[in-house]
């Protein structure tokens, strides 16, 4: 038990008064300090910087031609919208790539147009809105920051607002035409045509400055394959119509190269890759079959592949004395395996 004395309390008060004292005088000079400090005014909220709308962007004097491509596009009576109301809507959500003037008149020069504003009257109103609205895409503001750099540029599939098709009960979502975004380092590009300025900031979206118009696709794959001018891929046409022989033609391969809206790598070999791989499969087919030495096989194979060519693949039964051999070693089953694999 602590025992205090009548000494020791009169210590202790003491103390206790001094701290109260102290106390007391703290609290009087906040108060008095409170009292000096001014009224607090409201804080008025900081508009955004960028108010403009992708369209009143275009106001700006390096985009004069694009603003009267825009507005001349905006008199065709279009399913999708008046493309001055998407890019003037507060409201709106997207991502435009802006052709400047300089951007429009190269794209004038690279299609064999004089490099001019007049050049502008070649095109009617609804090639300009199917043109310009190939380079929005709805719904999302893509800065570049969010495209990962990686190898090869192409490695955003984008929708854009150019339909193909309206949705439909067969088909909900339709079809757009798509735009590959990408990026290489910290440079971003659109369907490999460089961004010159990025992440432009606007009131309805973000804005990219392009170095030259992005332009639609005029071919499709098949189209390019079949076509070859330069008679590189005759090989790998004769495989593809080969492969489709006897499918169902909901199934055929030349119907999925033809289709406008799908994200499709294809690796295709050469006439030259092929003519090297018909000879190994030949030469195995003889080795196996007849019995022929490597070497020899080798010969006999190379000499028919000389000899007939693209004949081997297209129809190999015709092929005199040899075409049983051919026609049951190189079947329309191996070539739809095969294409599954490329």
């Amino acid at each position: 038990m602590l025992i205090l004395n009548i000494a020791d309390m009169t210590v202790i008060n003491k103390i206790f008064k001094k701290s109260t004292l102290k106390l007391l005088a703290a609290l009087f000079f906040l108060q008095a300090c409170n009292k000096e400090l001014p009224e607090a005014e409201p804080v008025e909220p900081v508009p955004p910087a960028d108010t403009e709308t992708i369209l009143q962007k275009l106001n700006a004097s390096d985009y004069s031609i694009l603003k009267t491509a825009v507005e001349k596009a905006s008199t065709f009576t279009s399913t999708t919208g008046k493309l001055s109301d998407i890019l003037g809507n507060p409201s709106g959500e997207m991502t435009f790539f802006a052709p400047d003037n300089t951007a429009i008149l190269r794209s004038f020069a690279a299609l064999g147009l004089p490099a001019d504003a007049s050049s502008l009257n070649v095109f009617r109103a609804g090639q300009l809105d199917s043109m310009l609205k190939y380079h929005i895409i709805g719904g999302s503001q893509l800065t570049i920051n969010r495209v990962n750099p990686v190898t090869p540029a192409f490695n955003m599939y984008l929708q854009s607002a150019l339909v193909l098709a309206p949705p439909s009960a067969a088909l909900p979502p339709g079809y757009r035409m798509p735009i590959f975004l990408g990026k290489q380092g910290t440079s971003g590009f659109a369907n490999n045509i460089p961004i010159t300025q990025a992440d432009i900031a606007t009131a309805n979206g973000v804005m990219h400055k392009v170095y030259a118009a992005l332009l639609p696709p005029d071919k499709v794959l098949w189209q390019t394959i079949a076509a070859d001018a330069g008679g590189t891929y005759t090989y790998f046409k004769a495989a593809i119509i080969r492969a489709d022989g006897g499918v169902n033609p909901e199934g055929l391969f030349q119907k999925a190269l033809s289709t406008a809206n799908a994200n499709f790598t294809v690796l295709v070999p050469t006439n030259t890759a092929f003519e090297q791989t018909l000879v190994q499969l030949i030469a195995r087919a003889a080795m196996n079959s007849q019995g022929l030495p490597q070497a020899e096989a080798l010969l006999f194979a190379q000499g028919l592949v000389t000899t007939y060519g693209v004949t081997i693949i297209s129809d190999p039964s015709s092929i005199p004395f040899y075409g049983a051999l051919l026609a049951q070693e190189i079947t329309p089953h191996f070539y739809r395996e095969w294409w599954r694999i490329i």
